[in-house]
């Protein structure tokens, strides 16, 4: 038996999907999960959606929606422009390609490898794994631990190197930890490590994110309003600055910026692309966190592929 369209839905958020019709010039307004099910069933009885249609949607926005972004390159993957040799390296971990993505396993009982596709633009590689999260009862006075299945994307093109792992956040219990809780590696470096292995690399360089985030506060006119800023000084303070608009304008920050004393090394910083200045690739603000001590960006569950791949191509152009 076939999902029900409630189930095809519920791995994204109802306010992802809804901005996905708008997007796609369907309807969209639907003010709670029970009319928003209706109305995509009306769309589907009326031809202008279908259910293959959607649950391709949904498995796109699950594979980049509320993920940590570790970007960097793997130059021996530059060795996979060729098909035929991508194919040659699974046979030899016993593996084969897939004919096509599919959706997300749910709940394995070991991390699992859902699908490897090459496009000839893209390697795509996608993994899922049970973690588990707590949830407290404060009536009843009980903790319970509840399965949440993650989605792991590792995708890279071959004619670049150039990598991004795509990764859920981790629960309180998940895979790589050992007994207490200790790490067994880590749940990023287990990734890292598969990156490697099925692409053949040697080191997986992330690009420089304090310089990511350097000449994203600064640019002119700003494409990126950045609302949380963090900088450590040469001296080892940590300053934040924020507002509730662009930390640029704050007083204090014009009057940091303006003190060449000592250097400040930026460590973090947040906020929203502005889409006026995206060229109509934004119909919307966008949030985003960058990590120069993670090495890592991150976007919220609403985000569409869309919308991260156009901050993902910005950044590299930085």
């Amino acid at each position: 038996m076939g999902l029900t369209l409630a189930e095809i839905l519920d791995p994204i958020s109802n306010e992802a999907f809804k901005h996905w019709l708008k997007v796609n010039g369907l309807k969209h307004t639907a003010k709670n999960q029970g009319v928003l099910l209706e109305l995509v069933q009306k769309l589907i009885d009326s031809g202008d959606l279908t259910v293959p249609r959607i649950t391709e949607a949904v498995r796109e926005i699950e594979e980049h929606g509320g993920k940590r972004l570790y970007l960097g390159h793997i130059d021996e993957a530059k060795a996979f422009t060729d098909k035929n040799a991508f194919i040659k390296h699974l046979n030899s971990l016993d593996l084969e390609l897939s004919p096509e993505p599919c959706s997300t396993r749910r709940l394995p009982s070991k991390p699992k490898l859902n699908y490897l596709c090459w496009t000839g633009k893209e390697i795509r590689i996608k993994f899922s794994e049970t973690h588990q999260e707590h949830k407290v009862d404060f009536d009843a006075g009980t903790v319970d631990w509840v399965d949440k299945t993650k989605v792991i994307v590792i995708a890279t093109e071959p004619k670049t190197g150039f990598t991004k792992i795509l990764m859920d956040s981790p629960e309180r219990k998940h895979p790589h930890l050992l007994e207490r809780g200790r790490n067994s590696g880590s749940y990023e470096e287990y990734y890292i490590h598969k990156a490697l292995e099925l692409l053949n690399g040697i080191t997986f360089e992330f690009l420089n994110v304090e310089t990511i985030i350097e000449k994203l506060i600064k640019i002119k006119p700003p494409i990126f309003e950045p609302t949380n800023h963090q900088v450590v000084t040469s001296e080892g303070y940590k300053i934040r600055y924020s507002g509730r608009s662009s930390i640029l304008q704050e007083t204090s920050y014009k009057l940091a910026e303006g003190v060449k004393d000592y250097e400040r090394i930026p460590e973090a910083t947040s906020g929203e692309w502005l889409p006026e200045r995206s060229g109509d690739k934004l119909q919307r603000r966008v949030f985003m966190q960058v990590s120069e001590r993670l090495k890592m960006v991150r976007f919220d569950a609403h985000c569409l592929p869309s919308e991260v791949e156009y901050a993902v191509s910005t950044i590299r152009s930085l």
